[in-house]
């Protein structure tokens, strides 16, 4: 019997990726739009120059990876909670039923 209590309590560690994927998720949107922001206030600054396109670009394509990255580990925090733990109300192409 201590066995069975021992393994249910067991999936409560589930609990630790789906928790620090959240919080990665919500580090990486705010990361994103502290870059976002410094990126326009550098593209406000520098607009008169010209040779300064190339680095706009490769920022704004860093701050879109940061908010797509973000994403990805926000959906998955909520699948992996939803597939181990309970069935939350999501919209059925956001659902994960299986592995």
């Amino acid at each position: 019997m201590k066995i069975v209590k021992f393994i249910t309590g067991m999936r409560f560690f589930g609990l630790i990726p789906v928790i620090r994927l959240a919080i990665a998720a919500c580090i990486l949107f705010i990361k994103g739009g502290i870059d976002l922001i410094n990126l326009l206030v550098e593209l406000v600054a520098e607009i008169k120059n010209t040779g300064t396109k190339g680095v706009i670009i490769v920022g704004f394509v860093e701050t879109v990876h940061l908010f797509l990255i973000g994403t990805i580990l926000f959906l998955t925090s909520l699948d992996f909670y939803q597939l181990f733990f309970q069935a939350l109300p999501l919209p059925d192409w956001l659902k994960m039923n299986n592995i």
